[in-house]
């Protein structure tokens, strides 16, 4: 691409004008790149910010803006997008008439527009992967699998992810529960996933040991 169209496009998108659409556009870009960088830390920026609001927007208009449940990080990615390409089309449309508008009202026509839209967004990447958060995995074949609390601590009535990897050593952030309601494992500890329950993952301490009988011997026989 020669240099000077390069300049020209710069120019445009730092129109004034474009403002709020420019900022969004990088918005997504940085959070893209966030949640990026934290999955291959290990700790997704998404999972995070999933317990953070757990159980806070259930039930509410974020139910039908974002059908498909992806993460909150990445709707909000999707919504930036979104919420970018539009105003770009929407000043672009508006210049060839009357001159573009201003950032405040080209940002008031266009937000009703990104919402729908996002909307739209979020069912494609639900289709693309199926049921994101955990990406797809049949629960059954994650029994026995030693994960490590990032989300914690593990206790009851307590939203908390593991990161786990599958034989495709690929990376996932389930939610769990201690299966002990009267347990409680600290963040960075090691568990054993046992059991599934809907969407929630069963946990034990990985150096879970059942409990020895009284007067049991060490090696498990009961003396009579």
């Amino acid at each position: 691409m020669p240099i000077h169209t390069l300049l020209r496009m710069l120019t445009i998108l730092t129109a004034p004008a474009l403002a709020p659409f420019t900022v969004a556009f990088f918005l997504m870009i940085g959070l893209l790149v966030i949640e990026v960088v934290s999955m291959l830390a290990g700790k997704s920026a998404s999972a995070i910010l999933d317990g953070l609001f757990e159980g806070e927007m259930d039930g509410s208009l974020f139910d039908w803006i974002n059908p498909a449940g992806v993460p909150l990080l990445i709707y909000l990615v999707l919504l930036a997008g979104t919420f970018s390409m539009a105003g770009y089309g929407v000043q672009a449309v508006a210049q060839q008439f009357s001159g573009m508008f201003s950032p405040l009202v080209a940002s008031l026509i266009t937000l009703p527009v990104a919402f729908p839209l996002s909307r739209w967004a979020s069912r494609i990447v639900g289709r693309i992967v199926p049921q994101f958060e955990s990406y797809a995995l049949e629960q059954d074949s994650l029994m026995g699998q030693t994960a490590e609390i990032t989300v914690g601590p593990v206790r009851a009535d307590h939203v908390a992810r593991v990161k786990l990897r599958d034989r495709q050593g690929n990376w996932h952030f389930p939610k769990v529960e201690p299966m002990n309601p009267a347990d409680v494992i600290p963040e960075g500890a090691t568990v054993v996933i046992v059991e599934t329950s809907g969407s929630i993952l069963k946990v034990v301490r990985a150096d879970f040991s059942p409990p020895v009988l009284a007067g049991a011997s060490e090696d498990g026989r009961v003396s009579s």
